[in-house]
């Protein structure tokens, strides 16, 4: 996550399922993963979805608010945007500022990278679900956690720890090069059949796709999660959201 893209067509689609979803009763905690070495891409333009105002029309005028006072997260802790009991993590990721040839400083790093999730692991303690909102998505298998590219992405090793003390898990995943959307998603949520069961995803459509894999804790929070996302698209939000499916339960 990064500060630029505040008040984006992208946040009206995600903070809409994350209302949808913290209607479950399950109180809800945001891990930002921010970013704050931004590049100089477009990323974040798309500000301008009058069109999707009948869907949330207060959202909308929120966001548009944020828009006009300041593209940074701390007004969307306090624009109303999401729940008030909304938990939120927002200390900015650690990154090197150069690649890390030596031992030591992989070593480093790492404890750096390992220090920012313990202290995003401790600030979810009052949540049930808690959704991670990293630039891409979840790492590719390889990339390590010293790596300058880490900073864009969630690590298996974290979502993990979430499951295993009983968190349902939301993880945005951001569309890649590589593969069909479609493929990419169903990899990534296969690499917790075994740690979250009947997990599947929801996709936003609006300029461009992004995905929302969805990790049930256990077997109530998938029941709860699953009717929620029905409900959501029963709403109107099918025009721009879909179920891409399920893994076996």
């Amino acid at each position: 996550m990064q500060n630029r893209y505040v008040g984006d067509v992208g946040d009206f689609g995600k903070y809409a399922l994350l209302n949808a979803v913290a209607s479950s009763g399950l109180r809800l905690g945001v891990v930002w993963y921010l970013n704050e070495f931004e590049e100089g891409n477009l990323d974040g333009k798309f500000i301008s979805f009058d069109h999707l105002r009948t869907l949330d029309s207060q959202l909308c005028e929120n966001l548009r608010l944020i828009r006009t006072a300041k593209r940074h997260l701390s007004q969307v802790h306090s624009g109303g945007v999401l729940t008030t009991d909304t938990v939120f993590f927002d200390n900015a990721l650690p990154r090197p500022e150069r690649p890390c040839y030596s031992p030591d400083r992989r070593e480093t790093e790492q404890q750096r990278r390992e220090h920012w999730f313990e202290c995003a692991f401790e600030a979810m303690s009052p949540t049930q679900l808690v959704f991670l909102d990293p630039d891409n998505g979840l790492a590719p298998i390889g990339l390590r956690t010293h790596s300058t590219r880490a900073c864009k992405y969630a690590f298996e090793s974290e979502v993990n720890t979430l499951l295993a003390a009983g968190r349902s898990v939301i993880l945005y995943q951001h569309q890649s090069r590589n593969g069909t959307f479609e493929h990419q998603v169903r990899h990534s949520m296969l690499r917790f059949a075994n740690v979250a069961k009947g997990a599947f995803a929801i996709t936003f459509h609006a300029y461009a796709v992004r995905a929302y894999i969805i990790l049930p804790g256990n077997s109530t929070h998938k029941e709860l999660l699953s009717n929620c996302c029905t409900r959501f698209l029963q709403k109107g939000w099918s025009r721009v959201f879909r179920i891409l499916g399920a893994l076996p339960a």
